[in-house]
């Protein structure tokens, strides 16, 4: 197979490589920060100035820019805009996050479509629902 070559800020990450051996994810830039033991998986692409903490798994998804990820959050088939901050061990799966939310620790979201500045309470358990600030008032 064919070498896959990584900038060398990239090197110390773990990123899925398709079966010929092609990065099939994309780090924006130089500011994205990794904790240890993240894998960024196949199929990913993840914003300028994101963080994301320690055993985090993305898979399939868009992170927007200046993000932060928790740690132990596993995120896969989903959607985060600008600006999202998700929580220690929360789940999000096959869902669209809009820009500026708040996600607190330990919540699960799956087949949701969350609307802009929404704030997710620790713990919440969240399926096929949409939720926004009109809601939440």
């Amino acid at each position: 197979g064919e070498a896959v070559r990584l900038a060398e800020h990239l090197k110390k990450y773990v990123i899925e490589t398709g079966a010929k051996g092609h990065v099939d994810s994309y780090i924006e830039d130089t500011s994205v920060e990794m904790g240890q033991r993240t894998v960024l998986g196949a199929g990913s692409v993840v914003g300028a100035g994101s963080r994301f903490g320690d055993k985090c798994s993305v898979k399939k998804s868009v992170i927007g820019t200046h993000c932060v990820i928790g740690n132990g959050v596993k995120i896969s088939n989903s959607v985060v805009h600008n600006h999202v901050n998700i929580g220690d061990g929360c789940v999000v799966q096959n869902s669209v996050i809009c820009s500026d939310v708040t996600v607190q620790e330990q919540a699960n979201i799956r087949d949701c479509f969350i609307g802009a500045s929404y704030n997710v309470t620790a713990g919440a358990e969240h399926r096929d629902e949409t939720l926004s600030t009109m809601s939440q008032s």
